[in-house]
Protein backbone atom coordinates (compact mmCIF):
# COMPACT_ATOMS: atom_id res chain seq x y z
CA UNK A 1 0.00 0.00 0.00
CA UNK A 2 2.16 2.98 -1.38
CA UNK A 3 1.50 6.40 1.16
CA UNK A 4 -0.89 8.67 -0.40
CA UNK A 5 -0.24 11.73 -2.62
CA UNK A 6 0.39 15.02 -1.36
CA UNK A 7 0.28 18.22 -1.58
CA UNK A 8 -3.03 19.01 -3.96
CA UNK A 9 -4.30 22.12 -5.53
CA UNK A 10 -6.93 23.05 -7.58
CA UNK A 11 -7.20 26.39 -9.42
CA UNK A 12 -9.77 27.43 -11.79
CA UNK A 13 -8.99 28.10 -14.88
CA UNK A 14 -10.88 29.44 -18.65
CA UNK A 15 -10.62 26.94 -21.19
CA UNK A 16 -12.59 27.80 -24.27
CA UNK A 17 -16.36 28.07 -23.96
CA UNK A 18 -16.41 25.56 -21.06
CA UNK A 19 -18.44 26.74 -18.76
CA UNK A 20 -15.88 26.36 -15.58
CA UNK A 21 -12.54 23.93 -15.54
CA UNK A 22 -10.17 23.46 -12.27
CA UNK A 23 -6.75 22.59 -12.78
CA UNK A 24 -5.57 19.69 -10.23
CA UNK A 25 -2.01 19.12 -9.21
CA UNK A 26 -0.02 17.27 -6.70
CA UNK A 27 2.83 15.67 -5.41
CA UNK A 28 4.57 12.19 -4.08
CA UNK A 29 7.20 11.45 -1.39
CA UNK A 30 8.54 8.93 -3.61
CA UNK A 31 8.30 10.17 -7.11
CA UNK A 32 10.41 7.59 -8.66
CA UNK A 33 8.65 4.38 -7.25
CA UNK A 34 6.04 2.90 -10.35
CA UNK A 35 2.32 3.66 -9.67
CA UNK A 36 -0.70 4.83 -11.35
CA UNK A 37 -3.25 7.89 -9.98
CA UNK A 38 -7.00 7.78 -9.88
CA UNK A 39 -8.64 11.10 -9.80
CA UNK A 40 -12.89 10.58 -8.23
CA UNK A 41 -15.13 13.79 -7.90
CA UNK A 42 -18.39 13.94 -5.87
CA UNK A 43 -20.63 17.28 -6.07
CA UNK A 44 -22.33 18.87 -3.44
CA UNK A 45 -25.45 16.56 -2.67
CA UNK A 46 -23.95 13.55 -4.10
CA UNK A 47 -24.00 10.31 -2.06
CA UNK A 48 -20.94 8.38 -3.63
CA UNK A 49 -17.58 9.45 -5.78
CA UNK A 50 -17.31 8.90 -9.31
CA UNK A 51 -13.83 8.37 -11.07
CA UNK A 52 -12.71 11.41 -13.64
CA UNK A 53 -9.71 9.62 -14.49
CA UNK A 54 -7.88 6.36 -13.63
CA UNK A 55 -4.58 4.49 -14.37
CA UNK A 56 -3.20 8.45 -14.51
CA UNK A 57 0.94 8.30 -14.92
CA UNK A 58 1.03 11.98 -14.33
CA UNK A 59 0.46 14.10 -11.06
CA UNK A 60 -2.44 16.74 -12.87
CA UNK A 61 -5.67 16.96 -13.96
CA UNK A 62 -7.71 19.27 -16.03
CA UNK A 63 -11.67 18.68 -14.94
CA UNK A 64 -14.36 21.10 -17.27
CA UNK A 65 -17.85 21.70 -17.09
CA UNK A 66 -18.85 22.91 -13.38
CA UNK A 67 -21.32 25.91 -12.88
CA UNK A 68 -20.25 29.08 -11.18
CA UNK A 69 -20.76 29.20 -7.64
CA UNK A 70 -20.81 25.37 -7.14
CA UNK A 71 -19.14 22.88 -4.30
CA UNK A 72 -17.25 20.41 -5.34
CA UNK A 73 -14.76 17.42 -3.24
CA UNK A 74 -11.94 16.08 -5.14
CA UNK A 75 -10.51 12.49 -3.92
CA UNK A 76 -6.97 11.42 -5.43
CA UNK A 77 -5.35 8.35 -4.32
CA UNK A 78 -2.62 5.98 -5.96
CA UNK A 79 -2.16 2.13 -6.95
CA UNK A 80 1.73 0.40 -7.16
CA UNK A 81 2.14 -0.93 -10.47
CA UNK A 82 5.41 -2.91 -11.69
CA UNK A 83 6.67 -5.96 -9.83
CA UNK A 84 4.71 -5.19 -7.01
CA UNK A 85 0.72 -5.63 -6.08
CA UNK A 86 -1.03 -4.72 -3.24
CA UNK A 87 -3.70 -2.31 -2.69
CA UNK A 88 -5.14 1.72 -3.28
CA UNK A 89 -3.32 4.18 -0.52
CA UNK A 90 -5.07 6.11 1.47
CA UNK A 91 -7.24 9.21 -0.36
CA UNK A 92 -6.41 12.96 -0.53
CA UNK A 93 -9.69 14.47 -0.46
CA UNK A 94 -10.04 18.50 -1.23
CA UNK A 95 -13.01 20.65 -1.54
CA UNK A 96 -13.63 23.83 -3.41
CA UNK A 97 -16.04 26.32 -4.43
CA UNK A 98 -16.29 27.42 -8.03
CA UNK A 99 -15.95 30.91 -8.53
CA UNK A 100 -18.60 33.59 -9.47
CA UNK A 101 -19.57 34.41 -12.96
CA UNK A 102 -21.72 37.01 -13.85
CA UNK A 103 -25.87 36.42 -13.44
CA UNK A 104 -27.09 35.04 -17.16
CA UNK A 105 -30.78 36.69 -16.39
CA UNK A 106 -32.25 39.37 -14.00
CA UNK A 107 -34.45 38.68 -11.24
CA UNK A 108 -37.74 37.00 -11.95
CA UNK A 109 -40.73 39.45 -12.52
CA UNK A 110 -44.11 38.87 -14.15
CA UNK A 111 -46.49 41.41 -15.98
CA UNK A 112 -48.18 43.92 -13.75
CA UNK A 113 -46.05 43.59 -10.62
CA UNK A 114 -45.90 46.73 -9.48
CA UNK A 115 -47.73 49.47 -7.61
CA UNK A 116 -48.35 53.20 -8.11
CA UNK A 117 -49.65 55.81 -6.58
CA UNK A 118 -51.59 59.04 -8.58
CA UNK A 119 -50.22 61.39 -10.56
CA UNK A 120 -48.82 64.60 -8.67
CA UNK A 121 -47.42 67.16 -11.02
CA UNK A 122 -46.05 65.05 -13.45
CA UNK A 123 -44.70 62.67 -11.41
CA UNK A 124 -46.34 59.32 -9.41
CA UNK A 125 -44.35 56.45 -7.13
CA UNK A 126 -43.98 53.17 -8.16
CA UNK A 127 -43.05 50.15 -6.16
CA UNK A 128 -41.94 46.98 -8.01
CA UNK A 129 -42.11 43.82 -7.04
CA UNK A 130 -39.97 40.35 -7.84
CA UNK A 131 -38.76 36.71 -7.24
CA UNK A 132 -35.46 35.40 -7.10
CA UNK A 133 -33.02 34.98 -10.38
CA UNK A 134 -33.38 31.52 -11.30
CA UNK A 135 -30.98 29.40 -9.31
CA UNK A 136 -29.75 28.20 -12.20
CA UNK A 137 -29.03 31.84 -13.25
CA UNK A 138 -27.89 33.13 -10.57
CA UNK A 139 -23.85 32.25 -11.04
CA UNK A 140 -23.15 33.13 -7.51
CA UNK A 141 -24.63 35.16 -4.74
CA UNK A 142 -26.75 38.21 -5.86
CA UNK A 143 -25.95 40.89 -3.90
CA UNK A 144 -28.76 43.84 -5.30
CA UNK A 145 -30.95 44.37 -8.19
CA UNK A 146 -30.17 47.67 -10.18
CA UNK A 147 -32.54 49.75 -12.32
CA UNK A 148 -32.85 51.42 -15.65
CA UNK A 149 -35.66 53.44 -16.35
CA UNK A 150 -35.94 54.38 -20.46
CA UNK A 151 -32.24 53.27 -20.95
CA UNK A 152 -31.12 55.51 -18.06
CA UNK A 153 -29.53 53.99 -14.68
CA UNK A 154 -31.15 54.86 -11.12
CA UNK A 155 -29.21 55.70 -8.37
CA UNK A 156 -31.96 57.52 -5.96
CA UNK A 157 -34.38 54.77 -5.09
CA UNK A 158 -35.51 52.83 -2.01
CA UNK A 159 -34.47 48.78 -2.18
CA UNK A 160 -35.28 46.01 -0.96
CA UNK A 161 -34.14 42.65 -1.59
CA UNK A 162 -37.54 41.76 -3.08
CA UNK A 163 -38.84 45.43 -3.95
CA UNK A 164 -38.17 49.01 -4.89
CA UNK A 165 -39.81 52.08 -4.88
CA UNK A 166 -39.04 54.68 -7.79
CA UNK A 167 -40.17 57.93 -9.03
CA UNK A 168 -41.46 57.99 -12.60
CA UNK A 169 -43.15 60.43 -14.47
CA UNK A 170 -47.07 59.35 -15.37
CA UNK A 171 -46.44 58.35 -18.48
CA UNK A 172 -45.16 54.82 -20.31
CA UNK A 173 -42.20 53.25 -18.98
CA UNK A 174 -39.53 50.67 -19.53
CA UNK A 175 -37.77 49.19 -16.90
CA UNK A 176 -34.84 46.55 -16.82
CA UNK A 177 -33.90 45.35 -13.94
CA UNK A 178 -29.75 43.75 -13.67
CA UNK A 179 -29.01 41.11 -11.12
CA UNK A 180 -25.54 41.76 -9.33
CA UNK A 181 -22.76 39.55 -7.78
CA UNK A 182 -19.28 39.72 -6.81
CA UNK A 183 -18.60 39.23 -10.77
CA UNK A 184 -20.74 41.27 -12.33
CA UNK A 185 -24.35 41.96 -13.08
CA UNK A 186 -26.59 40.31 -15.50
CA UNK A 187 -26.08 41.03 -19.49
CA UNK A 188 -29.87 39.98 -20.14
CA UNK A 189 -32.24 42.48 -17.76
CA UNK A 190 -35.87 41.44 -16.78
CA UNK A 191 -38.00 44.26 -18.84
CA UNK A 192 -41.36 45.43 -17.21
CA UNK A 193 -43.52 48.03 -19.10
CA UNK A 194 -45.31 50.46 -16.52
CA UNK A 195 -48.25 52.04 -18.59
CA UNK A 196 -49.34 55.70 -18.04
CA UNK A 197 -50.88 56.19 -14.83
CA UNK A 198 -54.29 55.83 -15.83
CA UNK A 199 -54.29 52.90 -16.61
CA UNK A 200 -55.79 51.00 -13.71
CA UNK A 201 -57.60 47.99 -11.86
CA UNK A 202 -60.99 47.65 -13.19
CA UNK A 203 -63.67 48.29 -10.59
CA UNK A 204 -65.26 45.11 -10.39
CA UNK A 205 -61.93 43.60 -9.11
CA UNK A 206 -62.02 46.11 -6.29
CA UNK A 207 -65.61 44.90 -5.26
CA UNK A 208 -65.47 41.05 -5.93
CA UNK A 209 -61.47 39.60 -6.03
CA UNK A 210 -61.58 37.62 -2.50
CA UNK A 211 -59.71 34.38 -1.36
CA UNK A 212 -61.24 31.78 0.17
CA UNK A 213 -59.45 29.35 2.87
CA UNK A 214 -60.28 26.42 3.88
CA UNK A 215 -58.75 25.13 7.30
CA UNK A 216 -58.25 21.82 9.01
CA UNK A 217 -56.84 22.38 13.14
CA UNK A 218 -56.20 26.06 12.50
CA UNK A 219 -53.77 25.27 9.42
CA UNK A 220 -54.44 26.13 5.95
CA UNK A 221 -55.13 23.26 3.76
CA UNK A 222 -56.26 24.90 0.56
CA UNK A 223 -56.83 28.96 -0.87
CA UNK A 224 -58.78 30.19 -4.01
CA UNK A 225 -58.85 32.78 -5.76
CA UNK A 226 -62.50 34.33 -6.92
CA UNK A 227 -63.80 36.82 -8.62
CA UNK A 228 -66.56 38.43 -10.95
CA UNK A 229 -65.91 39.21 -14.60
CA UNK A 230 -66.61 42.80 -16.27
CA UNK A 231 -70.03 42.68 -18.49
CA UNK A 232 -70.26 41.84 -22.31
CA UNK A 233 -69.20 45.99 -23.32
CA UNK A 234 -65.61 45.48 -21.06
CA UNK A 235 -64.94 41.91 -21.68
CA UNK A 236 -64.09 42.56 -25.17
CA UNK A 237 -61.40 44.78 -23.68
CA UNK A 238 -59.97 42.20 -20.88
CA UNK A 239 -57.01 39.68 -21.53
CA UNK A 240 -55.76 37.82 -19.05
CA UNK A 241 -55.37 38.20 -15.43
CA UNK A 242 -52.42 37.15 -12.98
CA UNK A 243 -53.18 36.80 -9.47
CA UNK A 244 -50.15 37.12 -7.27
CA UNK A 245 -49.41 36.53 -3.55
CA UNK A 246 -46.66 37.53 -1.16
CA UNK A 247 -45.66 37.23 2.65
CA UNK A 248 -46.69 40.26 3.99
CA UNK A 249 -48.91 42.10 6.59
CA UNK A 250 -52.69 43.21 4.63
CA UNK A 251 -52.64 46.64 7.26
CA UNK A 252 -49.51 48.00 5.80
CA UNK A 253 -50.38 46.34 2.06
CA UNK A 254 -46.24 45.51 1.71
CA UNK A 255 -44.77 42.68 0.79
CA UNK A 256 -41.55 41.57 2.97
CA UNK A 257 -40.62 38.56 1.00
CA UNK A 258 -40.56 37.35 -3.04
CA UNK A 259 -43.72 37.56 -5.02
CA UNK A 260 -45.35 34.44 -7.13
CA UNK A 261 -47.94 34.44 -9.19
CA UNK A 262 -50.08 32.40 -11.78
CA UNK A 263 -51.94 33.39 -14.54
CA UNK A 264 -55.59 32.89 -15.61
CA UNK A 265 -57.24 32.96 -18.63
CA UNK A 266 -59.79 35.85 -19.84
CA UNK A 267 -62.89 33.70 -19.30
CA UNK A 268 -61.45 32.42 -15.69
CA UNK A 269 -62.84 33.35 -12.16
CA UNK A 270 -61.64 30.65 -10.06
CA UNK A 271 -58.17 30.01 -9.31
CA UNK A 272 -56.65 27.34 -6.88
CA UNK A 273 -53.21 28.99 -5.64
CA UNK A 274 -50.75 26.05 -4.94
CA UNK A 275 -48.63 27.55 -2.21
CA UNK A 276 -47.22 26.39 0.67
CA UNK A 277 -48.51 28.60 3.05
CA UNK A 278 -49.65 27.52 6.93
CA UNK A 279 -51.18 30.29 8.26
CA UNK A 280 -52.99 32.32 5.11
CA UNK A 281 -53.86 35.58 7.50
CA UNK A 282 -49.76 36.04 7.00
CA UNK A 283 -49.80 36.52 3.31
CA UNK A 284 -51.22 39.46 0.51
CA UNK A 285 -53.02 38.42 -2.11
CA UNK A 286 -53.92 40.56 -5.47
CA UNK A 287 -54.70 40.41 -9.03
CA UNK A 288 -54.02 42.25 -12.06
CA UNK A 289 -55.36 42.33 -15.27
CA UNK A 290 -54.37 42.48 -19.17
CA UNK A 291 -56.24 45.18 -21.43
CA UNK A 292 -56.39 43.63 -24.93
CA UNK A 293 -55.94 46.87 -26.99
CA UNK A 294 -52.69 47.95 -25.74
CA UNK A 295 -51.10 44.75 -24.25
CA UNK A 296 -50.43 46.54 -20.95
CA UNK A 297 -51.22 45.32 -17.60
CA UNK A 298 -52.69 47.49 -14.46
CA UNK A 299 -51.31 47.50 -11.30
CA UNK A 300 -51.57 44.77 -8.30
CA UNK A 301 -55.09 45.73 -6.51
CA UNK A 302 -54.21 43.74 -2.59
CA UNK A 303 -57.64 42.68 -1.66
CA UNK A 304 -58.69 42.53 2.32
CA UNK A 305 -61.47 40.06 1.47
CA UNK A 306 -60.06 36.75 2.81
CA UNK A 307 -62.70 34.64 4.28
CA UNK A 308 -63.38 30.83 5.96
CA UNK A 309 -65.56 29.10 3.68
CA UNK A 310 -66.12 27.08 7.23
CA UNK A 311 -66.85 29.72 9.17
CA UNK A 312 -68.92 29.11 12.36
CA UNK A 313 -70.57 32.74 12.88
CA UNK A 314 -71.62 35.08 9.99
CA UNK A 315 -72.31 38.45 12.20
CA UNK A 316 -75.99 40.61 11.03
CA UNK A 317 -75.39 43.92 9.58
CA UNK A 318 -75.66 46.90 11.43
CA UNK A 319 -77.34 50.00 11.76
CA UNK A 320 -80.55 49.00 10.40
CA UNK A 321 -82.39 52.52 9.62
CA UNK A 322 -86.01 52.76 8.32
CA UNK A 323 -88.18 55.18 6.61
CA UNK A 324 -91.92 55.41 6.12
CA UNK A 325 -92.76 55.92 2.52
CA UNK A 326 -96.13 55.70 0.86
CA UNK A 327 -97.99 52.70 1.54
CA UNK A 328 -93.95 51.48 1.33
CA UNK A 329 -90.72 51.42 4.07
CA UNK A 330 -86.95 51.99 2.84
CA UNK A 331 -84.41 50.22 4.78
CA UNK A 332 -81.03 50.62 4.87
CA UNK A 333 -78.37 48.87 6.78
CA UNK A 334 -74.17 48.88 6.99
CA UNK A 335 -73.07 45.58 5.61
CA UNK A 336 -70.65 43.25 7.20
CA UNK A 337 -67.04 43.94 5.91
CA UNK A 338 -65.07 40.65 4.26
CA UNK A 339 -61.73 41.01 6.22
CA UNK A 340 -58.76 39.84 7.91
CA UNK A 341 -59.94 40.05 10.98
CA UNK A 342 -63.86 38.88 10.43
CA UNK A 343 -62.38 36.20 7.70
CA UNK A 344 -66.04 36.53 6.90
CA UNK A 345 -68.22 36.84 3.49
CA UNK A 346 -71.50 37.60 3.35
CA UNK A 347 -73.46 36.47 -0.13
CA UNK A 348 -76.71 37.44 0.14
CA UNK A 349 -78.85 39.76 2.83
CA UNK A 350 -81.85 38.79 3.54
CA UNK A 351 -84.86 41.60 4.15
CA UNK A 352 -87.79 40.20 6.18
CA UNK A 353 -91.04 41.94 7.51
CA UNK A 354 -94.53 41.55 8.65
CA UNK A 355 -97.87 43.07 10.45
CA UNK A 356 -96.69 44.02 14.28
CA UNK A 357 -99.61 41.76 15.00
CA UNK A 358 -98.71 38.91 13.15
CA UNK A 359 -97.09 36.00 14.44
CA UNK A 360 -93.18 35.30 14.28
CA UNK A 361 -92.94 33.05 11.12
CA UNK A 362 -95.62 35.06 9.28
CA UNK A 363 -93.63 37.41 7.17
CA UNK A 364 -92.19 38.22 3.81
CA UNK A 365 -88.77 37.90 3.02
CA UNK A 366 -86.63 39.06 -0.05
CA UNK A 367 -83.06 38.34 -0.79
CA UNK A 368 -80.53 40.75 -2.46
CA UNK A 369 -77.27 40.94 -3.63
CA UNK A 370 -74.20 41.55 -0.75
CA UNK A 371 -73.10 44.54 -2.89
CA UNK A 372 -76.37 46.75 -1.46
CA UNK A 373 -77.08 47.94 1.34
CA UNK A 374 -80.69 48.96 0.34
CA UNK A 375 -84.56 48.01 0.10
CA UNK A 376 -87.73 49.48 -0.92
CA UNK A 377 -90.44 47.14 0.69
CA UNK A 378 -93.70 48.41 -1.44
CA UNK A 379 -97.27 47.41 -1.48
CA UNK A 380 -97.95 47.34 2.13
CA UNK A 381 -101.16 48.47 3.90
CA UNK A 382 -100.71 52.14 4.74
CA UNK A 383 -101.16 53.23 8.58
CA UNK A 384 -100.55 49.93 9.78
CA UNK A 385 -97.57 49.02 11.68
CA UNK A 386 -95.00 47.12 10.82
CA UNK A 387 -92.05 44.91 11.93
CA UNK A 388 -89.08 44.70 10.03
CA UNK A 389 -85.17 43.03 10.28
CA UNK A 390 -82.31 41.95 7.67
CA UNK A 391 -80.16 38.94 8.03
CA UNK A 392 -77.26 37.98 6.54
CA UNK A 393 -75.79 34.80 4.70
CA UNK A 394 -72.84 33.31 3.60
CA UNK A 395 -72.43 31.03 0.53
CA UNK A 396 -72.33 28.13 3.01
CA UNK A 397 -74.93 28.96 5.86
CA UNK A 398 -77.54 31.34 7.33
CA UNK A 399 -75.68 34.39 9.49
CA UNK A 400 -77.37 36.20 12.74
CA UNK A 401 -80.17 38.94 11.96
CA UNK A 402 -81.13 42.47 13.39
CA UNK A 403 -83.50 43.06 16.04
CA UNK A 404 -86.53 43.91 14.68
CA UNK A 405 -87.61 47.51 14.35
CA UNK A 406 -91.45 48.76 13.87
CA UNK A 407 -92.36 51.63 11.59
CA UNK A 408 -95.71 52.52 9.88
CA UNK A 409 -96.54 53.31 6.22
CA UNK A 410 -97.53 56.43 5.18
CA UNK A 411 -101.25 56.91 3.69
CA UNK A 412 -100.90 57.54 -0.25
CA UNK A 413 -101.47 61.17 -1.56
CA UNK A 414 -103.99 62.13 -4.28
CA UNK A 415 -101.12 62.79 -6.94
CA UNK A 416 -103.68 64.45 -9.28
CA UNK A 417 -104.50 67.61 -6.42
CA UNK A 418 -100.99 67.71 -5.87
CA UNK A 419 -99.37 68.13 -9.74
CA UNK A 420 -102.54 70.77 -9.94
CA UNK A 421 -101.56 72.82 -7.19
CA UNK A 422 -98.48 72.73 -8.37
CA UNK A 423 -99.06 73.99 -11.43
CA UNK A 424 -101.55 76.49 -10.30
CA UNK A 425 -98.82 77.74 -8.46
CA UNK A 426 -96.29 78.49 -11.13
CA UNK A 427 -99.27 79.97 -13.40
CA UNK A 428 -99.56 82.61 -10.90
CA UNK A 429 -96.30 83.11 -10.62
CA UNK A 430 -96.17 83.35 -14.59
CA UNK A 431 -98.92 86.17 -14.14
CA UNK A 432 -97.23 88.37 -12.05
CA UNK A 433 -93.73 88.42 -13.75
CA UNK A 434 -95.50 89.29 -16.90
CA UNK A 435 -96.98 92.45 -15.13
CA UNK A 436 -94.23 92.94 -13.48
CA UNK A 437 -92.29 93.20 -16.50
CA UNK A 438 -95.32 95.38 -18.68
CA UNK A 439 -94.75 97.65 -15.78
CA UNK A 440 -90.59 98.15 -16.08
CA UNK A 441 -91.67 98.41 -19.94
CA UNK A 442 -94.16 101.42 -19.69
CA UNK A 443 -92.01 103.18 -17.25
CA UNK A 444 -88.93 103.03 -18.93
CA UNK A 445 -90.84 104.24 -22.40
CA UNK A 446 -92.31 107.32 -20.23
CA UNK A 447 -89.57 108.21 -18.73
CA UNK A 448 -87.23 107.94 -21.93
CA UNK A 449 -90.00 110.44 -23.45
CA UNK A 450 -89.59 112.92 -21.44
CA UNK A 451 -86.29 113.22 -21.30
CA UNK A 452 -86.37 113.20 -25.21
CA UNK A 453 -88.67 116.00 -24.87
CA UNK A 454 -86.57 118.24 -22.26
CA UNK A 455 -83.53 117.84 -24.62
CA UNK A 456 -85.80 118.86 -27.41
CA UNK A 457 -86.32 122.23 -25.41
CA UNK A 458 -82.90 123.17 -24.21
CA UNK A 459 -82.14 122.45 -27.94
CA UNK A 460 -84.55 125.37 -28.91
CA UNK A 461 -82.71 127.67 -26.40
CA UNK A 462 -78.75 126.45 -27.58
CA UNK A 463 -80.00 127.47 -31.20
CA UNK A 464 -81.66 130.50 -30.40
CA UNK A 465 -78.78 132.74 -31.79
CA UNK A 466 -79.68 131.81 -35.50
CA UNK A 467 -82.33 134.36 -35.10
CA UNK A 468 -81.87 138.72 -34.75
CA UNK A 469 -85.36 138.53 -32.84
CA UNK A 470 -86.87 135.17 -32.61
CA UNK A 471 -90.56 135.19 -31.76
CA UNK A 472 -92.27 132.02 -31.94
CA UNK A 473 -96.12 131.14 -32.52
CA UNK A 474 -97.37 127.89 -30.81
CA UNK A 475 -100.05 125.93 -32.20
CA UNK A 476 -101.20 122.40 -32.52
CA UNK A 477 -102.75 120.52 -35.10
CA UNK A 478 -101.51 122.47 -37.82
CA UNK A 479 -100.83 121.36 -41.62
CA UNK A 480 -97.72 121.06 -42.85
CA UNK A 481 -98.59 123.41 -45.97
CA UNK A 482 -99.11 126.76 -43.21
CA UNK A 483 -95.39 126.35 -42.50
CA UNK A 484 -93.83 129.00 -45.75
CA UNK A 485 -91.20 130.56 -43.68
CA UNK A 486 -87.61 131.67 -43.42
CA UNK A 487 -85.32 128.50 -44.15
CA UNK A 488 -83.53 128.65 -41.00
CA UNK A 489 -86.47 127.98 -39.17
CA UNK A 490 -86.39 124.54 -40.11
CA UNK A 491 -84.26 123.50 -37.41
CA UNK A 492 -86.73 124.93 -34.64
CA UNK A 493 -89.80 123.31 -36.82
CA UNK A 494 -88.51 119.92 -36.47
CA UNK A 495 -87.46 119.43 -33.36
CA UNK A 496 -91.02 120.99 -31.99
CA UNK A 497 -92.59 117.98 -33.61
CA UNK A 498 -90.45 115.63 -32.57
CA UNK A 499 -92.31 116.04 -28.86
CA UNK A 500 -95.54 115.10 -30.33
CA UNK A 501 -96.97 117.73 -28.98
CA UNK A 502 -97.17 121.23 -30.59
CA UNK A 503 -95.68 122.80 -33.44
CA UNK A 504 -93.55 126.10 -33.19
CA UNK A 505 -93.61 128.43 -36.08
CA UNK A 506 -90.65 131.13 -36.01
CA UNK A 507 -89.80 133.80 -38.18
CA UNK A 508 -86.91 136.56 -38.11
CA UNK A 509 -89.83 139.55 -37.75
CA UNK A 510 -92.40 139.97 -35.11
CA UNK A 511 -95.72 138.26 -35.68
CA UNK A 512 -98.61 140.14 -34.96
CA UNK A 513 -102.49 140.13 -35.58
CA UNK A 514 -102.07 142.48 -38.75
CA UNK A 515 -100.01 140.16 -40.52
CA UNK A 516 -101.00 137.58 -43.36
CA UNK A 517 -101.94 134.97 -40.03
CA UNK A 518 -105.28 136.89 -38.86
CA UNK A 519 -107.56 134.84 -40.50
CA UNK A 520 -105.35 131.85 -38.40
CA UNK A 521 -105.04 133.46 -35.76
CA UNK A 522 -108.79 134.23 -34.80
CA UNK A 523 -108.82 130.30 -34.79
CA UNK A 524 -105.77 130.27 -33.03
CA UNK A 525 -107.85 132.69 -30.01
CA UNK A 526 -111.24 130.43 -30.00
CA UNK A 527 -109.41 126.85 -29.90
CA UNK A 528 -109.27 125.03 -26.80
CA UNK A 529 -106.36 122.61 -27.62
CA UNK A 530 -104.44 125.91 -28.03
CA UNK A 531 -101.48 126.19 -25.18
CA UNK A 532 -101.45 129.81 -26.30
CA UNK A 533 -104.74 131.50 -26.52
CA UNK A 534 -104.06 135.13 -27.01
CA UNK A 535 -103.54 136.93 -30.01
CA UNK A 536 -99.79 139.01 -28.86
CA UNK A 537 -96.84 137.15 -29.70
CA UNK A 538 -94.29 135.97 -27.12
CA UNK A 539 -90.88 136.23 -26.98
CA UNK A 540 -88.32 132.47 -27.37
CA UNK A 541 -87.51 132.38 -23.41
CA UNK A 542 -91.22 132.40 -22.67
CA UNK A 543 -91.69 130.04 -25.20
CA UNK A 544 -89.43 127.51 -23.19
CA UNK A 545 -90.73 128.01 -20.00
CA UNK A 546 -94.60 127.91 -21.34
CA UNK A 547 -92.89 124.05 -22.71
CA UNK A 548 -91.22 123.27 -20.13
CA UNK A 549 -94.11 123.52 -18.09
CA UNK A 550 -96.61 121.50 -20.48
CA UNK A 551 -94.35 118.60 -20.96
CA UNK A 552 -94.14 118.22 -16.79
CA UNK A 553 -97.84 118.14 -16.70
CA UNK A 554 -98.23 116.35 -20.09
Amino acid sequence: KPSPVENLEIKPTKVGNEKQCLDLTWTHRKPNAKKVFRVRHKADGDKNFSVLGDGLDTSSFLACGYDPMTQHIFAIDCYPVGSYKGYWSDPLVKEITTPQAEPLLGPQISNGSYLTTACNHGFRNITVLWNDVKKEAQNGIITHISFWVNGKFQQKNIFSRYSASLKITCGEVSLQLRAHNAAGFSLVPSTLIIPSVELEVPLVLHETFSVEVTREANLTTELHAVWQTPGEEEASAWGKATVFWCLGKWLKKQCTGPVYWAVAEPSQKYMNISADIIDATEFLFGISVEYKTTQKWSPIFWTSCLYDNRAVEVPAPSNLDLEADEEAIKTWWSPVLCSYQSRVKVDKYIVKWRKADAGENEFAEKAVDSSTSFYHIASLEAQTPYLVTVQSKSAYQLGEQTEWKKVMPLKKTNMGLFIASIVGSILSVAVVAVAIFLLIRYCYRHRRSMNMNVKAVEDLKSNSQNFSTPYCLLSKGTHESEFLFHPTAATFRGLARTTSLCDVICTHNAVTRNTKWGSHDETMATSNDLLIKQRSVIDFWQLRDILLQTFMQE
